[in-house]
């Protein structure tokens, strides 16, 4: 059971509150009582809270909600003794279909050894039954932190482009909506120049130095009108701006806001 009675709480459910309030979860627990009071609890923090009885029952709820949603989780909460499939054996079927999916194992167990495989497969997070609303709350907060970080991560590497183009930086990629738009090695360099040199101008010489950073032979604009035709077909003609003489520019480029 829960253990309402600490100091200082409130501080602690704002520091959660700030990022798990957005957030989905499933909760896997077998034991009625205690699956109510943690369902009750967690919904004062997240916006959904789903609750599955057992292993089997888990991974079905986890795979129909990306049927609907196109999307897993934020977080699953999974006890470890539980009929039909166990909390490690649940763990391991979602790895299969979600290998970063954040997991918390609860437990009445504290051996080192029984919690080894968890540790093994890549789980951050336990907590140990019987516990308090301090510790649910503490490794809440630390989950859903590294949540909330790793999307703030993602967010500064997607930079939008225009109508639904965007480039991903860090691996250097270009869509249109979610499909990937593939380009030759000297297309990605000539945009990775001009995007990284945003809002200013990037000159003819250090783009064709930067492209052709091995050529023995002498290089000349004229490389580079084959590049920038490919990629006219491949993007809005508009948003490439030649610059006569000088070189070229991104003409309307903004952060890609995901939150």
């Amino acid at each position: 059971m829960w253990n309402l009675n600490k100091n200082n709480q409130m501080v602690d459910i704002k520091k959660l509150l700030k990022y798990s309030k957005n957030l989905n979860i499933l909760c896997v627990e077998d034991d009625k009582e205690f699956a109510k009071d943690t369902v009750e609890i967690l919904e004062n923090f997240f916006n959904k809270v789903d609750l599955a009885v057992n292993g089997e029952d888990a991974l079905n709820q986890y795979l129909d909600y990306f049927t609907i949603n196109q999307s897993y989780y934020d977080i699953v909460i999974t006890d470890i003794s539980m009929p039909k499939v166990n909390g490690l054996d649940l763990t391991k079927n979602i790895y299969t279909y979600n290998n970063i999916q954040p997991i918390i194992v609860i437990s009445a167990h504290n051996k080192a050894n029984y919690l080894l495989e968890f540790v093994n497969i890549g789980i951050e997070y336990f907590i140990v039954k019987p516990f308090d609303i301090n510790e649910i709350t503490d490794v809440l907060y630390a989950s859903v932190k590294k949540i909330y970080d790793n999307k703030q991560n993602i967010n500064t590497n997607i930079i939008c482009l225009a109508n639904d183009y965007t480039w991903d930086k860090e691996k250097s990629s270009l869509y249109y909506k979610s499909d990937f738009i593939k380009l030759t090695k000297k297309e990605i360099y000539f945009l990775e120049i001009i995007i990284n040199n945003i809002s200013n101008v990037s000159k003819i010489d250090y783009i064709l130095n930067t492209i052709w950073y091995d050529s023995m032979d002498k290089v000349h604009i004229g490389m580079l009108n084959p590049i920038i035709s490919r990629l006219k077909k491949k993007l809005p003609q508009e948003l490439i701006q030649s610059i006569y003489g000088v070189g070229y520019k991104i003409i309307s480029i903004n952060s890609k806001d995901t939150n």
